[in-house]
């Protein structure tokens, strides 16, 4: 193991997120540090339809439970869409019906922008919850190579 990786408290899997979580800490924070953290060890597609390199360690093991169904369904929409950019199956955690909303769920929805139901990835929007754009600090960081 890196030395530097046991130094580093920031989340590594959506799992170590919702361990966390479920301690007590801030769902949005945790999600962010897991954010940064999956972002600084992605390494970009090398063409405009090629597929992120992403360590599937992130996503592979079932969280935790958390009481919020909002935040299942995030976690297994999150995961979801990272295995979509990578180019793999989804983890089979992820079909489980506790990930899925009974009711739609909106997030961060601005007024005179496009719908939520536009900008929203298909593995949310499967699962109800409708928040926009995903993993934009991906796309903006290590975007895919523009077409020549």
């Amino acid at each position: 193991m890196n030395p530097s990786l046991a130094l580093d408290p920031r989340p590594r899997s959506l799992r170590q997120v919702s361990i966390e979580t479920a301690a007590g800490a801030s769902y949005a924070s945790c999600m962010k540090e897991f954010i940064d953290t999956l972002v600084a060890e992605a390494v970009a597609p090398e063409d405009r339809h090629g597929f992120y390199a992403i360590d599937p360690s992130f996503t592979r093991d079932e969280p935790l439970h958390l009481a919020d169904p909002v935040l299942m369904a995030h976690l297994a929409g999150l995961a979801e869409y990272i295995s979509t950019l990578t180019g793999q199956e989804p983890p089979g955690w992820t079909s489980k019906p506790v990930y899925f909303l009974k009711n739609p769920f909106y997030v961060g929805v601005r007024p005179g922008g496009r719908s939520a139901e536009e900008t929203t990835p298909s593995a949310f929007r499967r699962r109800l919850l409708f928040c926009g754009p995903s993993l934009q600090k991906l796309h903006r960081l290590k975007p895919r190579p523009a077409e020549a």
